[in-house]
Parts: C-alpha cells; structure tokens; sequence
C-alpha cells in the first residue's frame, strides 16, 4: 500500500513517487508543460500522452508536490494523482540519463510505462494506475 507522506515524519520522506492519471493528453501546450515543468523542478520519470495519458514523476517530495499543484491548474477533462510513495532514494533509472540528473521520458505505450515501473519495484504505483478514476486514492 502507497503511503500517505503527511503522514511519515519529515526525515523519512525526502523522496516521492508520484502517479498522475489523465482522461487524455492531447493538447501540445500541456505536453510541453508537462515536461517543460518537471525539469523545472528537477524530477524524473515517465509518461504516456494519447487517452488515457499517465504521468509518473519522481523526486524531492515539496517538488513532486509542487508538481501535482501545478497541472491541476491546467484545464482537464479530469485529472487525479492516484498514488504516491514515499522513498529515500531515486527508483525510477532512465536508462538515456546521466545518473546525476532526472529526465522526463516518453514511453510508447501505457504497458511500455508500467513494465518501468515493474522494473523498479514500483508495483503500488502501477496498481493505482489501473484503477478507474473516481475509485479512492492510495495516498
């Protein structure tokens, strides 16, 4: 079960793990935000444009926080995080990245992301995924 990170003392919860779920993502002024964004903020991760579009970010828990806040600002036909987990240190490998630095990639399909996310044990957040929106969030 993905954990709440109000929850976790502060010193235990440096690192967050974020699954964003969205109707779809087909509009080039948020695929550009999305990615544009994250590298603002020095996260890593995932995602899928198309319908569904997924987004699954990673990194120090205020910017992954800060990250959430800020697409749900963005006009959505419907947008939830859908779970989070709380880390002490980087999962999500990109394979093309320096290891020192977090990227953004887009992988082919939604099955191209969760065999990623598989790989780096992150099976809660594959989990929350596929769940419908509007089901109850494992935060």
């Amino acid at each position: 079960m993905a954990t709440k990170p109000s929850s976790l003392p502060r010193a235990t919860t440096t690192h967050l793990v974020s699954g964003i779920a969205m109707h779809h993502i087909y509009c080039d002024r948020k695929k550009s935000y999305i990615v544009d964004r994250a590298q603002t903020l020095k996260l890593g991760g995932f995602y899928v444009f198309g319908k569904p579009g997924r987004v699954v970010v990673e990194g120090e828990r205020d910017d992954v926080l800060r990250y959430e806040r800020d697409l749900r600002c963005l006009r959505w036909q419907k947008i939830q995080v859908m779970g989070r987990v709380a880390c002490n240190e980087r999962r999500l490998i990109v394979e093309t990245a320096p290891t020192d630095s977090f990227m953004l990639i887009e992988c082919e399909s939604e099955a191209d992301l969760f065999r990623r996310l598989l790989d780096a044990q992150l099976d809660e957040i594959v989990a929350t995924l596929k769940r419908p929106f509007g089901a109850p969030r494992t935060l």
